[in-house]
């Protein structure tokens, strides 16, 4: 939803050995819109917050936009910013509107995406091993009538609310 973020691990949970040295794509923009507008209530096209966190000496945060709207339309301004690509792919019928590559991953432990301005789903697809974001549980259940019932769920690595890294009024 907009304004709220995931959480992504680019060292193995819990004690983070290693670097991701790979790169990131994104996609999003997967719902209606796509408008850039030439005001805040105008703009319907998400931009994306992509935040670095380290915990390692020295602590560190790292902030950077990846904006799809171009010169002339409202669009988040100042520097750290990545440009997106008016790119469609779609991935289990749900078509991504906008991609864009990130890189620089070395320290970081943890990576924060937020949507903002609307609504969108996100594809993560890194280009070397991701580090896990989680498990699979599946649970099954049979009767001697024969019906039987599987149940299969992703368990996520720990999220942290949004709240912790971003301040709103």
């Amino acid at each position: 939803s907009k304004d709220e973020q995931l959480t992504f691990y680019l060292k193995e949970y819990p004690n983070y050995p290693g670097n991701y040295t790979g790169t990131l794509t994104v996609l999003f923009g997967s719902e209606a819109g796509g408008v850039c507008g030439s005001d805040l209530g105008g703009r319907t096209t998400p931009a994306i917050e992509v935040t670095y966190l380290t915990g390692a000496n020295p602590n560190e945060v790292k902030r950077e936009i990846i904006e799809p709207c171009g010169q002339g339309t409202f669009r988040i301004g100042g520097t750290g910013h990545v440009s997106a690509s008016a790119i469609p792919e779609t991935i289990d019928n749900v078509t991504y509107n906008y991609q864009a590559t990130i890189s620089g991953f070395s320290g970081y432990e943890v990576l924060f995406m937020r949507s903002l301005f609307a609504t969108t789903r996100m594809v993560i697809q890194g280009s070397a091993s991701f580090p896990r974001q989680g498990k699979w549980i599946q649970s099954e259940a049979y009767s001697l009538s024969g019906p039987s019932k599987i149940v299969k769920v992703f368990q996520s690595l720990p999220q942290v609310t949004a709240d912790f890294v971003v301040t709103t009024f």
